[in-house]
């Protein structure tokens, strides 16, 4: 579990263990929290970039100071590659080869909030902005920011459906359609949205 100002805190059993700075922690204040293919866990931090926990304890990542941003919204491990959102765009790391893809490089916002790797492998990032669909080589492949006359900002959260691509905006919940070419409004534009899930009956939880 991530905490704000608590550090890491582990469930074992009825019993909680707490992590902190002390044990190695970048910080505090965790914003996300995967799962790296060898077992061990990969957290995004609000004020100290990259975390990484093993079971021998905690380590800061080797890769902090090359980071275009401190913040480290949202983080996950795709195929091998360490990839985070950050404040100032999108990070990639695989085996000390670094990538950074900003709103220069084509994402409609550089606050890179949340990831979607879809079934087909597709990595989604959502900005303050908007959508941007990045390929293998980490480069923007397309992008959705406004239609209708309705902006696409603040993506907090992205979920795959049967039928398109759910997100959790500032402007409540919005539906991209396969093509990427479509956006609806599912909730009052009052409704601002930080988290979501679908279950396995495809009803979405906000």
């Amino acid at each position: 579990l991530g905490t704000d100002g608590q550090g890491l805190l582990r469930r074992t059993g009825d019993l909680f263990q707490t992590y902190t700075t002390e044990d190695g922690l970048s910080s505090n204040l965790i914003m996300s929290i995967a799962k790296k293919s060898n077992g061990d866990f990969i957290m995004g931090t609000y004020d100290a970039g990259i975390s990484i926990f093993q079971l021998k304890g905690a380590k800061v990542y080797d890769h902090n100071d090359e980071l275009p941003s401190t913040t480290v919204w949202t983080v996950q491990e795709i195929e091998g590659t360490v990839v985070a959102g950050t404040s100032k765009g999108l990070f990639a790391e695989k085996e000390g080869e670094i990538k950074i893809v900003s709103y220069e490089d084509g994402l409609p916002g550089n606050r890179v909030t949340s990831l979607l790797t879809t079934k087909n492998r597709e990595l989604i990032a959502g900005t303050d902005s908007g959508l941007a669909w990045i390929n293998s080589g980490f480069k923007v492949e397309k992008t959705v920011k406004a239609l209708h006359g309705a902006l696409l900002t603040g993506v907090r959260s992205i979920h795959a459906g049967s039928d398109g691509i759910f997100c959790g905006t500032n402007a409540g919940l919005l539906k991209v359609d396969s093509k990427g070419n479509a956006v609806l409004s599912q909730l009052p534009n009052e409704a601002q949205i930080y988290a979501m899930a679908i279950d396995s009956l495809e009803n979405i939880w906000v």
